[in-house]
This record gives C-alpha cells, structure tokens and sequence, in this order.
C-alpha cells in the first residue's frame, strides 16, 4: 500500500521535476537525478506508532560522502513553515496515508522556492 501510493503522492518528482525512479528499497522509494536524491522511508518509531520521512541526498564533491537534509529541516530553514506542517508520526494507516500525501505537497512547494530562488541544490554543502 505504502509503496503504491508513495508513488503516486511522489510522482511530480518523475514527470515535473527531473528525477528518475521510482527505486523501492526495504523500507520506501529512491528518487534519483544527477544532483540529488529524494528518499521516502516508511518504518515504527515504536511497537504502535508507524512514520513515514522525506530526506534528501545530496551527493559529495569530488567523492566526499553525501549531505543528508530532513524535508522537514530544509522546509524550515528556507522559512517556508514550522515542524507541524511536515508531519511523520502515525497510529493508523489512514493517518500515514494522509501524512503522505502533505509530504508529497510540501516537497513540491519547497522544490518550486528553491527553483525560484534559483538555489542550486549545491548550497547545501555550505
């Protein structure tokens, strides 16, 4: 379920933003084009709660490990909202489901800033 509709929320990144994919891996999707990757993982904070996360992969320079970044740490610090606006954690599926689905959204409206800041995923490193 998690893998299908990951797709689905996710697809903008294939057909909008560039990305290949979508790669499932054991525990989500891997979107990937030459300057960066966007990973959704789906997992159990505990024995009840389940999670679902967005982060981004910026490859290193001249073979140097990459820079991992939360969608929700990047969403803040571009000033585009607060941690409650990228929610995670879920007690049913139904809410998982829905948490997806606001992830996608705010994936999309943090990549249209950065593309109309003209930020190059580069500045990461920084």
């Amino acid at each position: 379920m998690v893998h299908t509709e990951g797709a689905e929320h996710f697809a903008f990144l294939v057909s909008d933003e560039g990305f290949e994919g979508p790669a499932l891996t054991e525990g989500g999707l891997r979107y990937r084009r030459a300057d960066l990757a966007v990973v959704v993982s789906f997992g159990h904070l505990n024995f009840h709660d389940l999670e679902v996360s967005t982060r981004f992969e910026v490859p290193g320079e001249q073979g140097s490990a990459p820079t991992w970044i939360s969608l929700e740490d990047l969403y803040i610090a571009c000033g585009l909202g607060t941690p409650q606006d990228v929610p995670g954690g879920a007690q049913t599926l139904h809410a998982l489901s829905k948490h997806l689905a606001v992830q996608a959204r705010v994936l999309r409206r943090l990549l249209t800033f950065l593309a109309a800041q003209d930020r190059p995923v580069s500045w990461l490193h920084s």
